[in-house]
């Protein structure tokens, strides 16, 4: 059951999740305060499959947008015993412990014959890395990370960049424009240098590498940049 807690509409993206790999389900689309309630057996058999092809396997669904509306609840059943239970998936970000509650991550490494073998991303030195669909930014989930977005070390007192900041970077675009990024998440690396006054922000990348040194600074770096408040 997956209920949308919101005034607004609500489109998730779903998958189940078999043999190793994902299998897109069709988008979903939930009405203001709407509640849908999902069969795995039906979504099988709309993908011609059935339990005994697809004895294991998981179900995956991300809503679409940064601030989460979704709630979800499962329920599980033994038809030869008759025993029923539910299943309930917390939002991490509410609970109160000091525990990693990994709800949707798989932790560690799962076998060859496993049927989330190759969900993640195989990086740098045979390091396995689980694909992360939703990522909040450190300024919060109203602001998102991407190609338009820079990171910058938030934490220092008197740095002259804050969450929603506006910069222009002076010839840092294709062909030496100028292109304007948003402050949205931290680097605790990204210091003023005390030697030069050189202010450090770190761009975003596509790059798949995973390793120290992999990433250089952009090429005519540093540039002129002006901020923008």
């Amino acid at each position: 059951m997956i209920a949308n807690m919101s005034s607004s509409s609500v489109t998730a993206d779903g998958s189940l999740d078999y043999l190793g790999e994902q299998h897109p389900s069709a988008p979903l689309v939930f009405g203001p305060h709407e509640l849908k309630v999902l069969s795995v057996l039906q979504l099988l058999g709309e993908q011609n499959k059935g339990p005994a092809q697809v004895p294991t396997g998981g179900v995956t669904i991300v809503q679409r947008g940064g601030v989460p509306r979704l709630i979800a609840e499962g329920k599980m059943l033994d038809v030869v015993t008759g025993f029923s239970t539910t299943l309930h998936f917390p939002s991490p970000q509410l609970e109160m412990a000091n525990a990693l509650h990994a709800t949707g991550i798989p932790m560690g490494k799962p076998s060859k014959d496993s049927p989330f073998a190759g969900m993640g991303y195989s990086g740098a030195n045979g390091i396995d890395y689980a694909f992360e669909s939703s990522i909040v930014p450190r300024c919060g989930s109203s602001y998102s990370v991407g190609s338009t977005t820079v990171a910058a070390d938030l934490k220092s007192a008197g740095h002259p960049l804050q969450c929603g900041d506006q910069i222009v970077m002076v010839g840092a675009g294709t062909g030496g424009t100028n292109i304007t990024k948003t402050v949205t998440d931290e680097c605790a690396q990204c210091e003023i240098d005390a030697g030069s006054g050189i202010l450090h922000i770190d761009d975003y990348s596509t790059g798949q590498a995973c390793r120290k040194g992999a990433f250089l600074d952009v090429p005519g770096s540093p540039f002129v940049t002006i901020r923008l408040r």
